[in-house]
């Protein structure tokens, strides 16, 4: 092909051209590209002049071309629209050509070209996506696997150590190493009577999420203290064997029968919750830490049993006030714990500050006490005497008379803890204040703005034992 015909049809084809309208160059450029050193129609280079002639609306951007000699042989038709479509040019659609006379390729604007940089952009999201999808389903690395297993080994040796302590219904058990101990309460399911097999039961999830904290949270567990279940006949035997399981001595408790005064309407509701005396059998222990199955740690409670209300203190009176009916006091004793909270209060609290309704009623959520059979039976003497204490909210009423202020005629009156120890009704502001434990129920607390918390704390909770039956 000549350097004239070239150079004829580049008038035609220039970068000007090309970006101010996009309809003239393809044609002679394809053309070019397939038919160089081909014999062709002595025409041809005519034809692809013809093809390349400025139409009335875009003629202004272009000149005469000149005229081309025919003995330069180019072709054009068909053959150049298969070779353009093959090519690697930039343009990114051509008009399909109908007819063999079809005069013009069209071509779409720049802004609407997949350029080079597209594709690179576009190969990059891919990418990015596909190495996304590979790290959300891979396995977790080895190690992670490894800490997993020897953690879980850990806890099932621990269950494994303690699960075999034989149940009982008073105090017939060996003595631990420790001196003292955490205990709770658990009560048949009296919600869902007819499926006591539940192990969903908002108490029983409780109860179990108390354990994990004192046993095996690295946060929140203790040195060295047990963790005590009383359970009552009513509680499912698969219940009893899941605590066991997670660790916890499990006491099932001989029924504390009740005089017939405070079996009425008005205390049946809360039948079993004398069964809690069970707990002053326990002699083998010095002093024993007990919390309502509602309360979440946010820190380790063993600081507890060294604070001042804890020490031994000796009885006033050996005979109580009233007298009647109420048998003899023991020398000394221990009951220490925190009266009754406002909803609405400070943090620290304080009765100057209006943040208890009545600073001498003890909440009996949360006591430390030093067990004894002869206050045992006071209580059990007190228990007997109709109406000595009101039978609503019966074994906090009990405590209460039974360790009423000096000035009421108490021989016993009960001792404040520090507040950092303990809050009902905790908000989010005792939180961030340290307070160690939250009198709450995990699944419903009255500042919402806990949910989350508390929540946490049970899923970890339930992947702990998770972990702990699969290595079982």
């Amino acid at each position: 092909m000549s350097a004239r015909c070239i150079a004829s049809i580049g008038q035609y084809g220039g970068r000007g051209a090309t970006n101010s309208n996009h309809t003239f160059r393809i044609g002679f450029i394809v053309a070019l590209r397939d038919h160089v050193g081909r014999p062709v129609d002595p025409n041809s280079c005519e034809l692809v002049r013809e093809r390349l002639a400025p139409s009335a609306s875009t003629a202004s951007f272009y000149t005469a071309p000149p005229r081309v000699s025919s003995e330069l042989q180019v072709s054009a038709g068909r053959d150049a629209r298969q070779a353009y479509t093959s090519s690697s040019h930039s343009a990114t659609y051509v008009d399909k050509l109908r007819e063999p006379h079809v005069r013009r390729y069209t071509v779409l604007p720049s802004k609407m070209r997949i350029g080079r940089h597209n594709w690179m952009w576009l190969c990059s999201m891919l990418t990015a996506v596909v190495l996304l999808a590979v790290f959300a389903y891979a396995p977790l690395p080895s190690i992670s696997d490894v800490q997993r297993n020897s953690t879980a080994k850990h806890a099932a040796d621990v269950s494994a150590g303690i699960a075999g302590l034989p149940k009982f219904g008073s105090a017939s058990q060996e003595t631990p190493a420790s001196t003292y101990a955490f205990a709770t309460f658990l009560a048949g399911d009296s919600m869902h009577p007819d499926n006591a097999a539940n192990l969903h039961d908002d108490y029983f999830v409780a109860t179990r999420l108390l354990g994990y904290q004192i046993m095996h949270a690295p946060e929140t567990r203790s040195k060295s203290a047990p963790f005590i279940v009383l359970a009552t006949k009513a509680v499912h035997s698969d219940k009893i064997e899941r605590l066991r399981r997670d660790g916890a001595i499990v006491i099932v408790v001989e029924t504390v029968e009740k005089p017939s005064w405070l079996q009425g309407a008005g205390a049946s509701n809360w039948q079993e919750v004398f069964d809690k005396l069970r707990l002053w059998e326990l002699t083998q222990f010095d002093l024993i830490c007990f919390f309502d199955a509602d309360t979440l740690l946010n820190r380790p409670l063993d600081g507890i049993f060294g604070d001042p209300a804890v020490a031994l203190q000796y009885t006033l009176n050996h005979t109580d006030g009233n007298g009647q009916n109420e048998g003899s006091l023991p020398s000394t004793y221990v009951f220490a714990g925190q009266p009754e909270m406002n909803v609405v209060h400070n943090y620290p609290p304080s009765d100057a500050a209006g943040d208890y309704p009545n600073i001498d009623y003890l909440n009996a959520g949360f006591f430390v006490t030093r067990p004894s059979l002869e206050l045992q039976k006071f209580y059990f003497d007190i228990m007997q005497t109709p109406e000595r204490f009101q039978s609503h909210l019966p074994e906090q009423n009990l405590l209460n008379y039974a360790h009423r202020p000096q000035a009421d005629g108490g021989s016993m009156p009960w001792r404040a803890l520090s507040t950092e120890w303990n809050m009902h009704y905790p908000t989010s502001h005792d939180l961030k204040g340290g307070v160690a434990s939250l009198h709450e129920k995990w699944w419903a607390p009255v500042d919402r703005s806990l949910s989350p918390y508390m929540e946490s704390w049970r899923w970890r909770m339930e992947g702990f034992y998770e972990t702990m039956s699969e290595h079982e």
